[in-house]
């Protein structure tokens, strides 16, 4: 199989390389094996081992394998690239076939946990994998600890609820949506970990999202960017389970400082919306007094301008705690802020000033931030809708 993807079964098996997840032609081949089955672990089909051994892949393969029986919670286990042992993680179920996903090879088999084993999902590395427009049904934490607490970064601290891990992979220049659609009951906490694994331990680096309900990340690098999600569960408002979605799309206009949307400077109102946006921009070396961090969802405006001209924004939030935050560098982190606005009600206009007193031309970029802090309890407006 080479760049352009390819099929291969075998015994109940198949494996589905996606175009670009090989550089180039490799001989593949998969066998039966005879390695045995971990402790606390009920193996449903036969050990296969996928050669050559090690083969890392840039974006996730597909691997399908038929078992035996009815079990509640079968699981898609996948020996480890480094070290002994095996890594697992709910897959899709139809029939009496499971399907995962894998970014290298090993052994691989369906299974169950038995005793007192770690369920998919209690940490980082053995986080359960989401694939791209399949909604995970009736998740439950019920077997997990909290494990993801600390803040570290720019995301909320995380609750001292139970605690679900899962991963995906974002392609250069795509955004990502995590959610939780047809829920009846208060959603839970979603935090977006950018990989690698280190960063995703129980001080999280968060430089995505926190979110109450759904999250979003963009890459804007040039590489495939593994993101974990971790999932706070309160079982006494959510019930225990949820459903779970991740989507992929192009980033919206404004998502980012690279794609950021041209204000006009002829005092003509433009109707603006955080709805589908993400926290891309997230921390900020001072200077507003008004604004300690970026911590909300955020959409990018920029504007021209020149010399010995004022700049004033007024932005008219529908019912959110808008924040108005104005940069010379939308880049370079930390942020430097020249001017502020936001009056900590959730209604009202704000109003921020720039004077360029210099000889030429400056860009300005506007940021649009919604502050309301996360609170179970507090429900975000639909759309977070506004006029700039």
């Amino acid at each position: 199989i080479g760049p352009a993807g390819g099929t291969i079964t075998f015994d109940g098996v198949t494996l589905v390389v996606p175009s670009g997840a090989l550089a180039m032609e490799t001989m593949i081949s998969i066998r039966r094996s005879s390695e045995s089955v971990p402790p606390g672990v009920t193996a449903l089909s036969p050990l296969y081992l996928f050669e050559p051994a090690g083969l890392a892949f840039s974006m996730p393969v597909q691997v399908a394998i038929q078992f035996t029986g009815s079990p509640p919670a079968p699981e898609l286990f996948w020996s480890r690239v480094a070290g002994a042992g095996f890594d697992h993680s709910a897959g899709v179920v139809a029939g009496d076939v499971l399907t995962g996903q894998a970014l290298h090879f090993s052994t691989g088999f369906v299974g169950v946990l038995t005793g007192t084993a770690t369920p998919s999902g209690e940490s980082c590395a053995t986080a359960i994998p989401l694939t791209d427009g399949v909604l995970l049904r009736d998740q439950t934490a019920s077997r997990h600890t909290d494990d993801h607490r600390s803040r570290v970064g720019p995301c909320f601290a995380r609750t001292p609820d139970p605690d679900v891990v899962y991963s995906f992979v974002v392609p250069p220049g795509k955004q990502a949506h995590v959610s939780f659609p047809e829920a009846t009951a208060a959603l839970p906490l979603l935090t977006l970990v950018p990989g690698p694994v280190a960063n995703c331990s129980a001080n999280d680096q968060c430089s995505g999202a926190s979110r109450i309900g759904q999250a979003a990340y963009t890459n804007m690098s040039a590489s495939p960017q593994t993101v974990f999600a971790v999932v706070d569960v309160d079982a006494t408002r959510t019930g225990g389970r949820y459903n779970i979605l991740f989507r992929l799309s192009d980033p919206l206009p404004g998502d980012s400082c690279g794609n950021a949307d041209t204000l006009p400077t002829d005092g003509t109102a433009v109707s603006g919306t955080l709805e589908g946006y993400s926290n891309e921009l997230t921390t900020h070396s001072g200077g507003c007094s008004l604004v300690s961090s970026l911590d909300g969802i955020d959409r990018v405006y920029e504007v021209a301008v020149p010399a010995g001209e004022v700049l004033r924004v007024q932005v008219t939030p529908d019912h959110f705690d808008a924040t108005i935050t104005l940069f010379k560098d939308c880049e370079t982190l930390p942020l430097s802020c020249v001017a502020s606005a936001n009056n900590k009600t959730r209604s009202g206009r704000e109003v921020a000033l720039y004077v360029n007193d210099t000889a030429m031309t400056e860009t300005l970029f506007v940021v649009v931030e919604d502050r309301v802090q996360l609170d179970r309890s507090r429900e975000h407006p639909p759309g977070r809708h506004f006029e700039i």
